[in-house]
């Protein structure tokens, strides 16, 4: 399984790369690929708190052997 996180203002990284690798992962017979644009730029400070929730969730259905709480916000 992989999940590609991409930021759709990356100034680093083209987003076509993502849609490329995920296509090509997919044309080799690697169906559990996902890819999630998001409006960030470039690295994890761009993920708001549904990103950070689709990875948590990704990594509780594919790492078998973890669990990852989502964390509380503190006020």
């Amino acid at each position: 399984a992989l999940l590609v996180v991409h930021g759709k203002q990356d100034p680093l990284v083209p987003v076509d790369q993502s849609e490329t690798l995920v296509q090509k992962m997919k044309s080799t017979g690697n169906e559990n690929v996902t890819l999630k644009v998001v409006d960030g730029g470039h690295g994890f400070p761009g993920f708001n708190d549904e990103t950070i929730s689709t990875v948590i969730k990704f990594f509780n259905q594919n790492l078998s052997n973890y669990s990852i709480q989502v964390p509380s916000k503190s006020k």
